[in-house]
């Protein structure tokens, strides 16, 4: 990920629509599979580390996060982030088990080799029982210009993501796609890039405080739904918990 987006999303976590949407859904979750504060979570590829600060002010105390990017752990230090380190996720050999593995937007990255080597680490590192949680970006028609900021290689569907997790022995507890509106947006939006040529940018780099209250409220509307077992046909996002077997 280019350096300019990880000052981008230190600055923005804690406010910007997608960030805050969730990270509310990963905690209500963690609530939702009663997990309590005191059980061993760690966040693989924490990026500038929003998801665990948000996680510490809501109570949870056993935390850890890493990522390949030191300037991503940096800012975690900023953050007062103390138990976060640097570590590439194909080399990562954990020394201990966890309760709750986190990885949002991670596996989709053009530096991970082999996503399903990278899935049987997380299910090699869970204690029995334990909770595997992914966000990844959906569909490859969805890939634009910002994703060449955020250094995409691949986007899932829910049967590539079936076919990758197959036979490594993790349990499927849900599984759905996110956002669709958003999919309807980012088309339309793909659409006038392609013709005005605009620039390679970031999300985070232009929208209004109105557009990003009206996000944040339909996306914690969502997220309500989603947590009652709703599932939507398609989206930007998939969103899954799996079960240590």
């Amino acid at each position: 990920m280019h350096t300019s987006e990880y000052k981008n999303m230190f600055e923005n976590e804690h406010k910007y629509w997608w960030y805050v949407a969730l990270h509310t859904l990963i905690l209500k979750t963690l609530i939702k599979q009663k997990i309590n504060s005191n059980a061993k979570i760690i966040d693989a590829g924490c990026g500038t580390g929003g998801l665990l600060e948000f996680l510490t002010q809501k109570g949870y105390s056993n935390l850890q996060g890493f990522d390949y990017s030191i300037d991503a752990v940096n800012f975690c230090k900023k953050r007062g982030l103390d138990y976060c380190f640097q570590q590439d996720l194909n080399t990562w050999d954990p020394n201990q088990k966890y309760d709750v593995i986190i990885s949002s937007d991670v596996l989709y990255h053009k530096n991970i080799i082999d996503d399903k080597k990278v899935l049987n680490k997380f299910k090699n590192a869970l204690n029995p029982g334990g909770l595997l949680i992914l966000n990844l970006p959906a569909f490859e028609i969805l890939k634009r210009k910002h994703d060449i900021v955020v250094e995409t290689k691949k986007r899932y569907t829910i049967k590539s993501l079936n076919a990758t997790v197959k036979n490594i022995g993790l349990t499927k507890l849900s599984i759905t796609y996110r956002l669709p509106i958003l999919f309807v947006f980012i088309v339309i939006s793909k659409v006038i890039e392609n013709i005005t040529k605009k620039e390679n940018k970031s999300d985070l780099d232009s929208i209004s405080t109105l557009t990003n209250k009206l996000l944040l409220k339909m996306n914690i509307l969502e997220n309500n739904l989603l947590l009652r077992g709703f599932k939507f046909p398609f989206g930007t996002s998939i969103f899954v918990i799996y079960k240590n077997n």
